[in-house]
């Protein structure tokens, strides 16, 4: 099997002294205030599932919506996506226990500031799973060119969640998406590399209804810096979540 290695900033989280105030508009006044309306400048989808347990199918993700990119907003609930004080350039991964800050964290993979129109990631938040991307959705999508995305899976299966490499190649000409998600060494997760085909339409791409791995996703930012999306292995018996920025420009 094909393995692979991320660098040293995935996984890397700078802990900074939390000051009062501060919060501004990305952290939830209440994080159980409903919210069951899909509004907001930040589009996107998410799985809501109990906690270790997977999606069923790709018609189980719900839209979401937020007026703050580090704010999701599922399943009646304001689940916040930034931890104060942590800051991290690629990903913050939580596996396990911590009590930081008032608040404890068993489970939480969320993308950091090298995405600066979009979230992703796969949260624990009481009794349920959030598996999800939401962003800015792309207004001037490219209309010919070939581009290259490199970024960041988060999956989960039988209880494990973990990260892997993810890169993605779009045809804005042709109107396509091809996704390659590999394991790293000493993946958390075991699971055979991960490939599927999608088609672009307008900012946001799905693939085939009878595809073995399952997707929905869109293009977030100004001239589609980014992508992002949700996914589902049914052959794996797996999900999880990606995000990419795009690593090359586009030609004819």
């Amino acid at each position: 099997m094909k393995t692979h290695t991320l660098g040293l900033g995935i996984a890397t989280l700078i802990l900074v002294s939390a000051c009062g105030g501060g919060g501004g508009s990305d952290s939830p006044s209440d994080p159980k205030a409903p919210d069951n309306q899909v509004t907001g400048a930040y589009r996107g989808k998410a799985f809501v599932v109990a906690s270790g347990s997977q999606p069923g199918s790709i018609n189980e993700a719900k839209n979401v919506g937020s007026d703050a990119l580090a704010v999701l907003n599922a399943n009646g609930k304001q689940v916040a996506l930034q931890i104060p004080g942590v800051i991290a350039g690629s990903l913050t991964q939580i596996n396990g226990n911590l009590n930081y800050n008032g608040k404890s964290y068993k489970l939480f993979y969320a993308s950091g500031t090298n995405y600066r129109n979009s979230k992703f990631g796969y949260i624990n938040d009481g009794n349920e799973d959030y598996i999800f991307s939401q962003g800015l959705p792309t207004a001037n999508m490219p209309s010919s060119g070939s581009v290259r995305y490199a970024g960041i899976a988060v999956l989960g299966k039988g209880g494990a969640v973990g990260p892997a490499p993810a890169n993605f190649t779009a045809d804005f000409g042709q109107k396509t998406l091809s996704a390659d998600i590999t394991p790293l060494q000493n993946s958390r997760v075991a699971f055979n590399p991960i490939k599927f085909n999608a088609t672009i339409n307008g900012n946001s791409f799905s693939t085939k209804s009878d595809a073995a791995v399952r997707s929905t996703g869109s293009f977030y930012g100004d001239n589609a810096r980014e992508l992002g999306g949700i996914f589902q292995d049914s052959t794996q018996t797996l999900s999880g979540s990606f995000g990419a920025v795009r690593t090359s420009t586009s030609s004819d």
